[in-house]
Formats: structure tokens, C-alpha cells, sequence
């Protein structure tokens, strides 16, 4: 992806989460004819041409046409007053683009849709161009509006970045040549639209633009190693928990798709009998080079990480849990290093009620690590690790052929050994982000449905 200069939102799918309004306002105001929309197969596209196509052969006059329009418009909108749905990763990502780059609205969505968005979520200073279908002569997927929104932002098409999320949106964009990001919100799209990238949220698209601003091949964090060995015995249902369902996508899948911007290469670690179906849930991602390892005698995190690690031929690797949700916002909060020369960085949290966290050692590096399920004890307010860490493979590898030499035969965690691998000469740097989401990992089945909830997956708010 070339670096934009300028991005520009659809609005509902995107930035409003209005799917269900919209449908059921189609098919109130169609009601007195028995006819229904099904929204997805038309979003993106105004409202009149929806409307005119459906009741076409039934012999309506212009002016009742025009009348089940404003039926349509009048509900949406009368809805969306009252309950203003935007998705929660929306405001953050226009606050932090916000002086950075020029932003744009191109919605086929009415003028009152539009300023009911623009006023009730706040976001009267967030677009330097509005464009809605009121203002264009045709809606998506002609062009014209994202054209005209290039010429209002007085740059080529090809300098501006579109995220789209319906078929039409997409291909308007595409034809007035500009750059397109599928915010696919969990439907799986696998790169199948020809986009320039398919991500799960609006956090990716952050880490997008983030990795596109660098100077750097965007795929600078080196290979993707997910620890996906694990049953989730808490969890309801059967199989690998990395495969388990979230929103209509394997967890994993989530993951991948998430670091896939910054990782050409993925190393799998699955019990014996799960890689084939693991590795196609990556590359369904879009990671296509993807190593399996069989975790034959799983002796914890550590195990996994060290078994990992041997299938990586980079000089830079990030580990992931394929169970931690909350990474998926990961790419796009961290702008630090991709690791020491001599170690790995360990990028944690401040949440309320920790399961695990860490605490200073006698050196005040905060890397004692502490589980409540093993007798620590519970504190109000801890540092949590986000489930992702970025090291150098060769010193850390060999920092755990030790230490698991030591605890032979002990189920290890990972993130036990932080201390003692600094104590060796590892180096080992903390880094405390801002956003307590990062946190978020599943255990349970009620965990699982808080955390689609709480990161917006597959549009859930």
C-alpha cells in the first residue's frame, strides 16, 4: 500500500454500526406491498434506487415511489436519533488521524442520515469533506463520489484511502482509483474483493496507516508465532480452542488477520492432529507462508514459545496467544521496537482485577509475574501483559533451552520466566500501554461473549 495522503469513510458499516435499523426501515415502509430487502445485498446503495428496484412491476406512480422513500428515510432516521450506533472503534481511530491526515465522509446515506451522524457522535471537527448521496447525480458503485471527494481534498484518487465495507462502496472506490481497505467486520473476505488490504476492525486500519507512514516493507515485525494449542476445556463445544467461532471467524483468524499488515511468515504451534486446519485459518487471514508445529508434549506456554521459535528463520518474531482477543488492537497502539538486539520487549497494561500481573522485581523491573489461580493474591489494580511479545529469536531460544532444562518435566509458563531470563542476561523491556482492552483474553464461554462485545468483532456493540 502506497502511504495515503488523505483517508475517506463510507459511513453506515464503517463508522455506524446501522445494518439492522436500515432493514427493518426498508421492510416497514414495504410492508403494504409484501415485499422485503435484504440489507446486505444492497448497502451502499441509495435509498430511492433500493426502493424503485423492488417494487419495480407493480405499477407505481413516480409520486408513491418518491412516498415509500421518504416512508424509509423517515424511520431511519427517527430510529437513529434515538439510538445512535456507532461502532466503538470509530471515534478512536478519527481522534487519532485528527491533524495527521486529511479526512473524508462519502456515505449514499441522506443528508439528515448524515447529520444526525456528524452531530450526535461528536464528530462535527473530524472531516475535512462531507459527501453524502444528496450531493452526488449517481450513488455507489459509480465513482462519482469519491472522485469528487479526491478533487474536494485536491489530490489524486490514488493519494486517498478508502475504507469500504459493502461490495459497492468498494467497487466506487476502486473504479475512481483510489486505494480500498475492506473493513470486512468478521464476514472472512480472505482478500477475495482485491482490495489492498481485508481487516477485522478500524483498530487494523490504524495499524495500516501506522506501518504505511514507515519507512520500512510494511511486514518489518518479522514471523508471526501463535501458540494455538490449547482445548479450552472451560469453554463450551469441541476442537481446538484457537478454531472456536468469534463472530463468524476462527479466534485465530482474528489474530492473523490483525498482525497480518506487519508479518509475511506465521509459525502455528497446534496439538498433533490440528495443523492442516489451523494453517488454512491463517492463510484464510492473509498469510500465506505458514509453518505448523506440533506441540507432541506440551509442557506450557514456555514449551510452545521454544517450539516456535525453532521453525523461525528471522532475526525478529512476535509471539501471540491465539486465545488473546484484545490483541487484535495491538498493531495499531504499538509504534516502539520490534525487539532488543539481545532479547524481547514485554508490552503491558493497567486493568482493574487481574487474573495474572506483574509486579517489580528488586531491581524495579516490573516483571515478577503473579497468577491468582496458583495463590497470588487478588489485587484491585495490577500491569497485565497483552498477550503479544516482540523479541529477537536466537537470544530468547536459548535463554528457554536453559531455563526448561531446569524445570524438567514442570508445565512452565511463559511468562514466568521474564525475571529469570533477565537475571541471565536477556534483555527483557517493559512497556505500559494506555489502552486496557489489550488485555482481554478468553477462557470461558462468558468471556468469550464479553470480549466480542467489548472489541467491536464482527460489528458487535
Amino acid at each position: 500500500m502506497v502511504p495515503p495522503r488523505a483517508v475517506a469513510f463510507d459511513m453506515d458499516g464503517v463508522l455506524l454500526d446501522s445494518a439492522a435499523v436500515h432493514q427493518r426501515a426498508f421492510n416497514e415502509a414495504l410492508a403494504r406491498h409484501g415485499i422485503t430487502v435484504e440489507y446486505a445485498t444492497v448497502a451502499g446503495m441509495r435509498t430511492h434506487e433500493v426502493i424503485e428496484g423492488a417494487v419495480r412491476g407493480l405499477g407505481l406512480a413516480p409520486e408513491q415511489v418518491d412516498a415509500l422513500v421518504t416512508d424509509k428515510q423517515r424511520l431511519a432516521v427517527e430510529r437513529l436519533a434515538r439510538d445512535m450506533p456507532v461502532f466503538p472503534d470509530a471515534a478512536p481511530l478519527l481522534a487519532r488521524l485528527a491533524g495527521r491526515l486529511p479526512l473524508a465522509l462519502c456515505t449514499s446515506a441522506s443528508r439528515a442520515s448524515m447529520s444526525n451522524f456528524i452531530s450526535q457522535g461528536g464528530f462535527a471537527d473530524s472531516f475535512d469533506v462531507v459527501l453524502c448521496g444528496d450531493d452526488v447525480a449517481q450513488a455507489k458503485p459509480d465513482p462519482e463520489v469519491y472522485r469528487r471527494a479526491a478533487e474536494a481534498l485536491e489530490l489524486p484518487p490514488g493519494d486517498v484511502l478508502v475504507v469500504e465495507d459493502s461490495a459497492s462502496g468498494i467497487a466506487a472506490a476502486r473504479a475512481a482509483g483510489c486505494q480500498v481497505v475492506h473493513l470486512d467486520r468478521g464476514r472472512r473476505c480472505a482478500g477475495s474483493c482485491g482490495c489492498a488490504a481485508c481487516v477485522p476492525d478500524l483498530s487494523a486500519v490504524g495499524g495500516l496507516l501506522d506501518q504505511a507512514a514507515r519507512p520500512q516493507h510494511p511486514a518489518d515485525w518479522g514471523t508471526l508465532v501463535i501458540a494455538a494449542a490449547g482445548l479450552g476445556t472451560r469453554m463450551a463445544g469441541t476442537g481446538p480452542k484457537a478454531l472456536r467461532d468469534v463472530a463468524g471467524r476462527p479466534m485465530i483468524g482474528w489474530i492473523a488477520a490483525a498482525f497480518a499488515a506487519h508479518c509475511r511468515k506465521a509459525v502455528v504451534v497446534t496439538r498433533p492432529g490440528d495443523e492442516a486446519a489451523v494453517v488454512q485459518a491463517v492463510r484464510d487471514a492473509g498469510i500465506d507462508d505458514v509453518t505448523p508445529v506440533a506441540q507432541v508434549s506440551p509442557r506450557g506456554t514456555a514449551d510452545a514459545v521454544r517450539a516456535g521459535l525453532a521453525a523461525v528463520d528471522d532475526d525478529a518474531a512476535v509471539v501471540v496467544w491465539a486465545d488473546h482477543l484484545g490483541a487484535v488492537r495491538f498493531p495499531g497502539a504499538w509504534d516502539g521496537p520490534v525487539g532488543p538486539p539481545d532479547g524481547l520487549v514485554l508490552p503491558l497494561v493497567r486493568r482493574p482485577d487481574p487474573y495474572v500481573y506483574f509486579t517489580p522485581d528488586s531491581s524495579g523491573r516490573p516483571l515478577m509475574f503473579h497468577e491468582t489461580r496458583h495463590g497470588a493474591p487478588r489485587v484491585a489494580e495490577g500491569l497485565s501483559d497483552c498477550g503479544v511479545f516482540l523479541l529477537r529469536p536466537g537470544p530468547v531460544a536459548r535463554a528457554l533451552d536453559g531455563l526448561l532444562a531446569d524445570d524438567a518435566g514442570a508445565d512452565v509458563n511463559f511468562l514466568s520466566l521474564f525475571e529469570r531470563m533477565a537475571d541471565l542476561g536477556v534483555s527483557v523491556q517493559a512497556h505500559v500501554l494506555a489502552d486496557p482492552l489489550l488485555s482481554t483474553g478468553v477462557n470461558t464461554a462468558a468471556e468469550l461473549d464479553a470480549a466480542v462485545v467489548a472489541l467491536g468483532l464482527g460489528g458487535a456493540a
